[in-house]
């Protein structure tokens, strides 16, 4: 469907740049939402917000409900400026927006703020502001003449609100589904926590007592990289909370021979063994059906008589951490633990049966989280964010 469009800078009832402002005094200034407090999903983290003392007119800088922030500095490498976020305060408390943040008021008689947030959000997600950024020193910035340039489609205020009412609701689920993670991100904490407690009582062995098999991975250049390819874990994949986000998975071209000698298994342990400083030596324990292989800055491990996701929960401990700090070896920003210091490490050893008890609540948490994940809600909001906005779903 083809609907009617106008410039971005005619459906604004103003423009406003973000503000310096200076340290205050706590309960004297203003709370200042920063590009760093805004992600890619249009979310604001009130978590880190900073207070400030700000110069000029207060009521003027004030964010408002149904206010659109705009990232017009920042961004990354592998991060385009040009983020978006809807402003809905989630307390009581005054806020404002920083230097690096534009702030967007609709014209409510044209357009919908909350609809024109979302065709800004997919503008970001096309890869549209990436068009129109600039550089200067490592700062990515959004030209903002052209951006206010942009046409936009105004289908009828009914429509737009049809169409904010259908990405709210799959919002509010995606949103509560986060919640949810979140909680067994916490109870999971609390379980290493006792893991902690309890181990202090079990004998100790070195790990290298346990080993029946260890093997690092594959050797993939870019050149072999190519989406007919087979799944690939790389370092990134292994998350510094023991556990892996398939999403960071590439593909590569391998031969049957190094599929059948790297190919994963349930219940491989795996360590990586080169990284910064802060990053060497993070594990996690693989448990999918499907073919995946290897980087060679990982280590593959099987065990007898230790289960891998045990040995997992002790590298997560405050004393597994420092088992592996003692070990990690460099002298640039590439650090790492070697084969032969890793099977030294002295870990907990009690019976098997002790150890299944240990972590089978652990195990529930995690399988509970990644069927979470699974419901791919985020899929389902960008399909449906994208039709919506090419009139596809009226």
């Amino acid at each position: 469907m083809t609907w009617p469009t106008k410039k971005l800078a005619d459906l604004l009832e103003s423009c406003d740049a973000g503000v310096w402002g200076k340290p205050a005094i706590k309960g004297k200034g203003l709370f200042v939402l920063r590009s760093t407090n805004m992600t890619n999903e249009g979310r604001i983290n009130f978590s880190d917000v900073a207070e400030r003392k700000i110069e000029g007119d207060i009521k003027k800088l004030e964010l408002l409900d149904g206010d659109i922030l705009v990232e017009k500095s920042g961004g990354g490498p592998n991060q385009p400026v040009g983020r978006v976020a809807y402003f809905i305060a989630p307390d009581d408390r005054v806020y404002t927006f920083a230097n690096f943040v534009q702030r967007f008021r609709a014209k409510p008689d044209l357009i919908n703020s909350h609809f024109l947030f979302y065709r800004l959000l997919f503008l970001h997600k096309i890869g549209f502001t990436k068009k129109l950024q600039s550089q200067t020193t490592g700062i990515r910035n959004l030209k903002l003449s052209l951006y206010l340039k942009t046409e936009i489609p105004v289908p009828p205020l009914k429509i737009q609100k049809q169409i904010v009412e259908r990405l709210d609701a799959i919002k509010k689920v995606q949103e509560l589904n986060d919640k949810q993670i979140e909680l067994a991100d916490e109870l999971k904490k609390s379980l290493i926590h006792n893991f902690e407690t309890i181990g202090k009582k079990w004998p100790r062995i070195q790990l290298g007592e346990c080993v029946s098999f260890l093997q690092l991975g594959l050797v993939k250049s870019r050149e072999k990289y190519s989406d007919k390819g087979v799944p690939y874990l790389k370092m990134d994949a292994i998350q510094s909370n023991g556990e892996l986000d398939f999403e960071k998975a590439i593909k590569v071209i391998a031969d049957e021979s190094e599929i059948q000698r790297c190919k994963l298994k349930i219940g491989d342990f795996l360590f990586n063994t080169r990284n910064t400083p802060e990053l060497v030596g993070k594990s996690a324990v693989f448990n999918e059906k499907r073919t995946y292989l290897f980087n060679n800055n990982i280590l593959r491990l099987r065990f007898k008589n230790l289960l891998p996701l045990f040995l997992n929960a002790f590298f997560q401990t405050i004393d597994g951490k420092r088992a592996l700090n003692s070990k990690k070896k460099g002298t640039t920003s590439v650090w790492a633990i070697y084969q032969s210091d890793l099977l030294k490490i002295k870990i907990p050893f009690p019976p098997i049966e002790t150890q299944r008890q240990a972590v089978e609540k652990l195990f529930a948490v995690q399988e509970y989280k990644k069927k979470l994940i699974k419901q791919k809600l985020k899929e389902l909001f960008e399909s449906v964010l994208n039709k919506s906005m090419k009139g596809e779903l009226i």
